[in-house]
């Protein structure tokens, strides 16, 4: 989508993210919709009609093949692209990867050199480390409310809830952080140095927002009564910054600074390698549970390791 929008990309890519952060809120509906009186039965009926409405989106709003580059006049971003399949082949505006022009095609070795270059080691590194973060505090957050409410459901279903209409914001949040980037990138001159600083201080943001998330949770283990629902709130709060920042940060860094024509390879090999090691949020929750010195003392624990 990047090569639509030229220097806004940053701002296009952080959005789609956005998109995609904001849809967890949808487990925040259905909760609303089960305490309506909805069944399970019908919670995945919903889910699987609106699948099937998705995948109509795909095959009837998408191009059928590559968005070519450089755009061609011919090319229209719709169902057309499937209808006139035959005669945008003929104009060129849909160029077969096996043309010898090394810009248009992706080619493996390219895609071993790049994943192999540090910019792309470390930046996983950094991805992999802010994810645990994330599904650490995810995996952890019901029993993370039940403690902080002493048990008492309306007070758990409440922050549940809140909790839920805050992920909705997260396309309201992330490009914010486009929006960043491109300011960042708007003061140099040179574009190689544009891209290298205004990715890395994407990163260094998205640090910082991490760090107040660990610090307001470590204020939260020790406060009393009166004051914990504030830093419930600005937990919660500094999560939902967080998120949105990590995952547009990551995406845009592969945006910038790789071939467009080998983002999916290297998108996804990132976002992969990220769900593998997201696993380890499991011994993670298990060891704050199951402590012999109780839980608030391993979380308290656990965020200063996480911090």
């Amino acid at each position: 989508m990047k090569r639509f929008h030229g220097e806004k990309r940053a701002l296009v890519v952080t959005f789609l993210n956005g998109v995609y952060d904001s849809s967890s809120c949808t487990f925040m509906l259905l909760k609303v919709i089960y305490e309506l009186g909805a069944t399970y039965r019908q919670l995945f009926l919903g889910l699987v009609s609106l699948t099937f409405v998705m995948w109509l989106r795909t095959f009837f709003c998408m191009p059928k093949h590559a968005i070519p580059w450089p755009l061609t006049d011919i090319f229209e971003f719709s169902w057309r692209d499937w209808k006139n399949t035959k005669q945008a082949r003929e104009s060129g505006s849909i160029t077969s990867c096996k043309s010898d022009d090394r810009f248009l095609c992706t080619r493996w070795v390219d895609i071993k050199a790049n994943l192999l270059t540090k910019n792309f080691i470390f930046m996983n590194l950094w991805y992999i480390v802010a994810n645990l973060r994330h599904v650490f505090f995810i995996s952890a957050f019901n029993a993370w409310v039940t403690i902080n409410c002493d048990s008492e459901c309306a007070c758990i279903s409440s922050w549940t809830s809140f909790f839920g209409i805050l992920q909705f914001f997260g396309v309201a949040v992330a490009p914010l952080m486009g929006a960043f980037i491109n300011s960042v990138a708007s003061r140099f001159e040179d574009e190689t140095s544009a891209k290298n600083i205004s990715c890395g201080s994407s990163l260094v943001l998205a640090s910082l927002l991490g760090i107040l998330l660990s610090t307001s949770s470590l204020i939260l283990e020790s406060v009393g009564n009166n004051q914990k629902y504030i830093f419930i709130f600005s937990t919660c709060l500094f999560e939902i910054f967080f998120r949105s920042s990590v995952y547009s940060s990551q995406a845009n860094y592969v945006a910038t600074l790789f071939p467009f024509q080998q983002f999916g390879v290297l998108y996804g090999f990132s976002m992969s390698i990220a769900g593998l090691t997201g696993f380890l949020s499991i011994p993670l929750f298990t060891f704050v549970m199951n402590s012999l010195q109780g839980y608030r003392s391993s979380k308290f624990k656990s965020n200063y390791y996480i911090l």
